[in-house]
């Protein structure tokens, strides 16, 4: 496999949380289950809607090292 390297475009999402408990969440691969497990590795997590309505949760700690907080 040949790797290449790429950015993500500055596209802005929405947010929602943080979130530090239980939940199943709808997005649109399916159902996603935040369990006890997921909270302990990650310290909770975020709501994104991206820019085609699709929501999905994201770590914390992925989230913040992802995306900054753009003020707008």
């Amino acid at each position: 496999m040949d790797w290449k390297t790429a950015e993500k475009k500055p596209i802005k999402v929405k947010v929602a949380g943080p979130f530090r408990d239980t939940e199943t969440v709808e997005t649109i691969e399916g159902d996603f289950e935040v369990d006890e497990e997921y909270l302990e590795k990650h310290g909770g997590y975020y709501i994104i809607e991206g820019v085609q309505g699709e929501r999905y949760p994201c770590a914390i700690d992925v989230f913040e090292e992802t995306y900054r907080w753009c003020g707008c």
